[in-house]
């Protein structure tokens, strides 16, 4: 484990939630059409509040009710976190001007 990773397996548990939803979000972005409302379920991959939970939970046993309930939250901040982002950066690329006749 390095200095930066957090000692408590529950916010590892969220961390990896959000990474999920950043990485997904991303994707969208590349993706998806520019500019478009992009609709955010509750979970990732098809998976409710307990399928996630169980993916990002390296405990033994199941998931804590607090992961089951905190990580699609932090799942869909890494989401929006990540179509913020790209759209922000998207702004900042000029575009080239049309040629002047």
């Amino acid at each position: 484990m390095t200095d930066d990773a957090p000692s408590s397996p529950y916010l590892r548990a969220l961390e990896r939630a959000r990474a999920l939803g950043r990485a997904d979000g991303l994707l969208e972005a590349a993706a998806g059409p520019a500019g478009e409302a992009v609709l955010l379920g509750a979970c990732c991959h098809g998976r409710g509040p307990d399928g996630l939970a169980l993916l990002v939970w390296d405990g033994a046993g199941s998931a804590p009710a607090g992961v089951r309930l905190n990580a699609p939250a932090w799942y869909a901040d890494g989401f929006r976190g990540a179509l913020a982002e790209a759209e922000r950066n998207r702004r900042r690329v000029p575009r080239p001007r049309p040629p002047s006749d």
